[in-house]
């Protein structure tokens, strides 16, 4: 209970929100087949999710008795390196909800979202489309 309250004064969350599933779900889409299954996997782990600055930035945790950890089974990059490896454009008649997000990688894993402007207000109600386009030479898993 204790831990809870302290996450919530941190800004930490535990679970996306309607927008955020619905980038990962178009980012998955697009993923070569070697890795959906690990993005799945990195998704289903990631217990805590921290976002600051009005949500212009995610950073994605999985953390086990107080470590953080990075899963092999979660790698969907073979470089440990911090990489970019998607961006996404989001169409939208509403200003706050027309963004640009750029996904991260580091140790092998989905580890960041980073957005172009604040995100808190933006609404998945009015997303018009998306658009992903993948980093070329990303070394994925697998290829």
């Amino acid at each position: 209970m204790f831990s809870a309250i302290l996450n919530v004064l941190r800004g930490y969350r535990t679970s996306f929100d309607a927008l955020e599933n619905a980038i990962f779900a178009e980012v998955r889409r697009t993923l070569p087949v070697s890795v959906q299954g690990r993005f799945d996997d990195r998704l289903r782990r990631i217990n805590i999710i921290q976002a600051p600055l009005g949500k212009l930035e995610l950073n994605l945790y999985e953390k086990r008795r107080g470590a953080i950890l990075f899963s092999d089974s979660s790698r969907i990059v073979t470089t440990d390196d911090s990489i970019h490896i998607a961006t996404v454009k989001l169409e939208s008649a509403d200003e706050m909800s027309r963004l640009k997000a750029k996904l991260f990688c580091g140790s092998g894993v989905l580890t960041s979202v980073e957005f172009n402007q604040p995100s808190e207000h933006a609404d998945v109600d009015n997303i018009t489309g998306m658009k992903v386009q993948l980093v070329s030479g990303v070394p994925w898993v697998g290829q």
